[in-house]
């Protein structure tokens, strides 16, 4: 498919087909996966379930097909590399049970920790036959980036507008003013060293 750098495909020990992986390279891309599931949209149609945040954080979003197959849209966080799996339920949910029964088995490796395509990805969505939680639990990570912004942001604002008090109602010079003189000051030491160290009027 245009725009992937690696497809990958899986069969069980019958020579049955169990998945088959599409990788989207990304950096810092977080629009990527909406123009996946939107590419896979043409075809599939609407998804039958969105898991997750466009815009931040992990994302799944899923489509039943027919003959117990799903395709599966995907990304991981921070990483916004998008995956794009076609998988037979039925029997990727075998070699998972067999896996864990017999970690010496003869599957891959990858098969042995449980994980379609085990790339050292720092997340992994959630197996199709799991039970998911229809949640959005990106609610709370939203509010506490939200609250640390407003700590800092808040108790600088305050100081900006005491600041601005001050400089009215006293004699403080405006700032323009303090810098100006300083770095005369600097320019003459910098020039005349040792005149400006002896002291005197105007040092």
């Amino acid at each position: 498919m245009q725009g992937a750098s690696k497809f990958s495909v899986e069969y069980d020990k019958d020579n049955r087909f169990a998945f088959a992986e599409y990788k989207f390279p990304s950096f810092n891309d977080t629009g990527q996966v909406q123009n996946i599931i939107t590419m896979v949209g043409y075809k599939y149609g609407q998804p039958s379930s969105i898991i997750g945040d466009i815009k931040h954080g992990p994302i799944t979003a899923r489509w039943k097909e027919g003959g117990g197959m799903e395709v599966k849209v995907w990304r991981g966080w921070p990483i916004t590399t998008t995956y794009m799996d076609l998988e037979n339920v039925a029997i990727v949910h075998a070699m998972r049970a067999a896996a864990f029964t017999d970690m010496h088995d003869s599957l891959p490796a990858r098969m042995n920790n449980a994980d379609p395509i085990n790339e050292n990805k720092v997340w992994q969505p959630p197996s199709p036959v799991e039970e998911i939680a229809q949640t959005n639990n990106q609610t709370f990570p939203a509010l506490l980036e939200w609250g640390v912004i407003a700590f800092f942001a808040v108790p600088a604002l305050g100081m900006v507008i005491f600041g601005h008090f001050l400089s009215r109602v006293t004699r403080i010079p405006r700032f323009s003013v303090a810098a100006r003189v300083f770095f005369a000051k600097v320019s003459q030491f910098i020039r005349q060293p040792g005149w400006f160290l002896k002291g005197g009027n105007g040092r």
